[in-house]
């Protein structure tokens, strides 16, 4: 997993610039994935700027590595408040990394507690969802050699939780 920093992201300024052409005007689907999204600092302004001026847009997906669930539940519903103000049908899918259960989850990830945190945040994502009917709550597993055995216990725990579960394979390859 990575963990290495990112220091040149676009600013808000330079992504309405960019996304302001003809070319995005149909927009429908948005995502955004890389380590924990909602750690940037102004991203729920990046979103609601994607939402006021993108009249096409039906959902936005969010990534998340679970592992602050606290401020991922407090933007989650943030996003969800600035649709619901709007009145507009955009769906909202939160897909949280569940690479396995109770310490096989803190292996993968290499942090202690990172199960009890993902747990922790797909119950209250859940809770949120009762009322926010928009709002789509999924895990996504990652297939790895350290944590392939799990896979059966993965979807036994989303199927028991009522959620989607997306499987993922990492490939990693010289040739690219």
């Amino acid at each position: 997993i990575c963990k290495d920093e990112i220091k040149d992201e676009l600013s808000l300024e330079e992504i309405k610039k960019f996304f302001n052409k003809r070319l995005f005007d149909k927009l429908k689907t948005l995502a955004f994935s890389g380590g924990e999204v909602l750690l940037r600092l102004d991203i729920v302004d990046v979103i609601k700027y994607f939402i006021d001026t993108k009249k096409n847009l039906q959902e936005i997906l969010i990534a998340s590595n679970g592992l602050a669930p606290q401020l991922i539940l407090k933007k989650t519903g943030d996003i969800l408040f600035h649709i619901k103000k709007n009145n507009l049908n955009i769906n909202l899918t939160v897909q949280v990394s569940c690479d396995g259960l109770n310490e096989k989850a803190d292996v993968v990830r290499g942090i202690p507690g990172t199960f009890r945190k993902v747990d922790y945040l797909v119950d209250n994502l859940i809770e949120l969802r009762k009322k926010h009917a928009n709002l789509i709550v999924k895990i996504c597993f990652l297939i790895l050699p350290v944590n392939v055995t799990e896979i059966d216990r993965v979807v036994g725990y989303a199927n028991q939780k009522k959620i989607g579960c997306q499987i993922s394979h990492l490939f990693i390859s010289s040739k690219y």
